[in-house]
């Protein structure tokens, strides 16, 4: 079934943004979609040009478009065999503030190879309703919100949303699942819900960690289960499985799984690890933007993503909205007259301004 493509080179993507996410702040729990950031910088990658489009050709490993395009279209019309595969569903919405011109060249690439669906809005606060019920109708109610405002120079946004719910092939042994315990990152101990296969599967082992996959009704769709050994920096294994793969040997071997039952969310601000991972210069005024409009002046200026994933008995449901926006340098927002940051002891005072009463007031010396 494997169809090598333009879009494995999304897993040396995924590679580089994991070893980003804990500079970024993240700890713990981690969930994000390689895919998701992946596709619209493919779709940005479509209206860059000179040097703009020199970095985000190199970070997605591509040469030029056309063979993303064609991966696009394949993988977007990818046929299921039957009615009773997992389902992977993918939605592309691009949003445009009414006042601003997009070149129609890049209408129609995105439209025709991304399968982005296009419309114009006053980018006013019911942008951020529709943005975030369409991520809601997209990902079963899921995720429900993924913008929370817009800056005054955003004039467009990209949103892709990721909805996926598979069965296992075989599923982790009904009633097996038993009270255990989980050592936490920072080595205190939590009870979790483990679940339990005793199973023919595919297992991989060596010195740094073992590894089992598990496949979902249909066979397109797996998920593998990664143990680094205790004295290896699992962290750095995990980037390169993400880069490289697993060479999980053929045939199966008949072995036990236990894992937790899990439920799991989380949110990135994925603007970041991209300047850190090597796109600085799409987030800057030194961006070149003018396939989308000949005028120029605009930057990539967010890129959040919102997920959700949960692993139980019976299989997986995965959930991923992206949102990116870009900004128009041209408007000339108006500069402040005066900047406070409340970075020390400051005070409060609620008063009635009617009666000249002051309510309430308050010193905060403390956080």
């Amino acid at each position: 079934m494997n169809q090598p493509g333009s879009f494995q080179k999304v897993s040396s993507v995924a590679s580089v943004l994991w070893d980003n996410l804990p500079e970024s702040g993240n700890s713990g729990n981690i969930v994000f979609s390689p895919f998701g950031i992946y596709l619209l910088l493919a779709a940005l990658n479509e209206g860059a040009s000179g040097k703009t489009a020199e970095i985000l050709s190199a970070f997605l490993g591509i040469g030029s478009p056309e063979p993303v395009r064609a991966e696009a279209v394949r993988f977007f019309t990818f046929p299921s065999r039957r009615t009773s595969e997992s389902l992977l569903t993918i939605a592309n919405l691009f949003l445009i503030k009414n006042t601003f011109n997009v070149s129609e060249n890049f209408l129609l690439t995105i439209r025709e190879y991304y399968r982005f669906y296009a419309e114009r809005s006053a980018f006013d606060s019911a942008v951020l309703t529709t943005v975030n019920k369409w991520a809601s109708e997209n990902t079963g109610g899921r995720i429900n919100e993924v913008l929370r405002a817009l800056t005054p120079d955003e004039v467009m946004v990209l949103v892709n949303s990721i909805l996926f719910t598979g069965q296992w092939e075989t599923p982790f042994q009904s009633g097996a699942t038993r009270q255990g315990n989980f050592t936490n990152l920072d080595g205190t101990i939590s009870g979790a819900n483990m679940m339990f296969l005793r199973d023919e599967m595919e297992y991989y082992h060596c010195a740094d960690y073992s590894a089992v996959r598990l496949k979902y009704t249909g066979g397109r769709f797996s998920m593998i289960f990664l143990l680094p050994e205790a004295d290896a920096s699992g962290g750095g294994i995990f980037s390169t499985v993400l880069s490289d793969g697993i060479p999980f040997p053929k045939g199966g071997s008949y072995g036990e799984l236990r894992a937790p039952r899990i439920g799991l969310s989380n949110e990135i601000n994925a603007d970041e690890i991209l300047k850190k991972a090597g796109l600085a210069n799409l987030f800057s005024p030194d961006a070149n933007l003018t396939g989308i409009n000949p005028d120029g002046m605009l930057n990539a200026n967010r890129v959040i993503q919102r997920n959700s994933l949960s692993v139980d008995e019976a299989g997986t449901i995965a959930a991923s909205v992206t949102a990116a926006t870009v900004a128009f340098r041209g408007m000339n927002p108006r500069k402040p007259d005066f900047s406070i940051t409340c970075d020390r002891t400051y005070y409060l005072l609620l008063r009635d301004e009617v009666f000249g009463v002051p309510l309430i007031a308050a010193r905060v010396a403390e956080m």
